[in-house]
C-alpha cells in the first residue's frame, strides 16, 4: 500500500531489463555460433541472472530510499 515500494519495483526493472536482454541475445548468439541448442542455456542462465540483478537492484534501492 505504500507507493514507495511500487516505485523501487518499477525503477529495478528498467534497470535491469536492458542487461537481460542483452545477456541473452548474446548468449543465444554465442551459443548458436559454437552448435549448441540456446534452449539449454539461455534460459536457465537468464533465471538466475534475472533473480540475482532484480534482487539486488531491490536490495540498493531500498537502502538508498
Amino acid at each position: 500500500s505504500n507507493p514507495r515500494y511500487l516505485m523501487i519495483s518499477l525503477i529495478s526493472f528498467n534497470i535491469a531489463f536492458p542487461i537481460m536482454i542483452m545477456t541473452a541475445s548474446l548468449v543465444a548468439i554465442l551459443t548458436f555460433k559454437k552448435g549448441l541448442d540456446p534452449d539449454n542455456f539461455v534460459i536457465p542462465l537468464e533465471t538466475a541472472l534475472t533473480d540475482m540483478i532484480l534482487t539486488t537492484c531491490i536490495a540498493c534501492l531500498m537502502t538508498a530510499y
